[in-house]
Order: C-alpha cells, then sequence, then structure tokens
C-alpha cells in the first residue's frame, strides 16, 4: 500500500489464473473520489469487492471467436486466464461503479464497439464505456469521458 500526499493505493489479488500468481489489480483514492484498475484477471469476487460503489472501474475483458477457440488450444489457456465481456459485466453489475470501463481488449476478431456493449448488456445496465487509447476520464462528480481526436 501506498499512502502520502492525499493519495492512497491499494495493490489486492486478482485471479489471472493458476500459472500467475500473484496477480493484482489496484484501487487508487483521492479525494473522497475512487479508481479500480482490476489488471489482467477473470471474474474474482475480490475485484467485486474492491471496486463496490467506485467512480471507475476499468476492467479488461477478451473476446476470441469460437473457431478461434476450437481450432487453437492456446487461444482457449488465453481465453480461461481472462475475463469474457459477460464475465466483466457481471463484476460491473455486482460492484455497481459510477462508470464501469473494459480495457485491454484482447483479441477483438470482427467485433465491434456495439458488440462488445450489446453483450455486456446482457448483465449490465449501468453506465459503460468501451476504453480506447488517450481516452480521458474526469471525475469530478458524475464521471465523463473525453476522447482523442
Amino acid at each position: 500500500m501506498y499512502d502520502g500526499g492525499g493519495v492512497k493505493v491499494t495493490a489486492f489479488v486478482n485471479d489471472h489464473g493458476p500459472f500467475v500468481v500473484p496477480s493484482y489489480g489496484y484501487k487508487i483514492e483521492y479525494d473522497d473520489h475512487s479508481v479500480v484498475l482490476c489488471g489482467d484477471t477473470r471474474y474474482y469476487a475480490e475485484v467485486v469487492r474492491q471496486s463496490t460503489g467506485v467512480d471507475v472501474l476499468v476492467h479488461c475483458v477478451t473476446v476470441i471467436p469460437n473457431e478461434l477457440l476450437q481450432k487453437f488450444p492456446a487461444y482457449k489457456a488465453i481465453y480461461e486466464h481472462l475475463a469474457s465481456l459477460e464475465d466483466a459485466g457481471r463484476v460491473f453489475a455486482e460492484a455497481r461503479p459510477k462508470l464501469a470501463v473494459h480495457s485491454h481488449i484482447g483479441l477483438n476478431g470482427d467485433a465491434t464497439q456495439y458488440d462488445l456493449v450489446a453483450r455486456t448488456r446482457k448483465v449490465y445496465d449501468g453506465p459503460l464505456q468501451v476504453g480506447r487509447d488517450l481516452m480521458t476520464i474526469e471525475i469530478t462528480g458524475k464521471p465523463t469521458v473525453s476522447m482523442p481526436k
């Protein structure tokens, strides 16, 4: 844990599979605001616990088309160590952050941003953003997102 200058950073264990131990996520708190970066993980109760009620929860996801999962065992191994869209949606639904963000979107094949959102919406109905490089999130009350031009 780091605690200084009004900033508190707490590392917590996540679940990135049995061969990547330890693996961590991080909760960052400052001025009555909080952000969780879940790290590489699949669904894990500790991520939910650390994320409950935060301003922003950034969660990794992987999207691997079924044909690749069936054809290549290596893809199956990757898929078993990272959250699916539905797994991340379940974390979002249980933690209820003010803003949920998908990040580290692995191997999405032909999936569009709308596909990612639609699959997540099967289990989560709250504020949701698909992360993009250089995206900015401002946390002053309700989190707002700005996209690079």
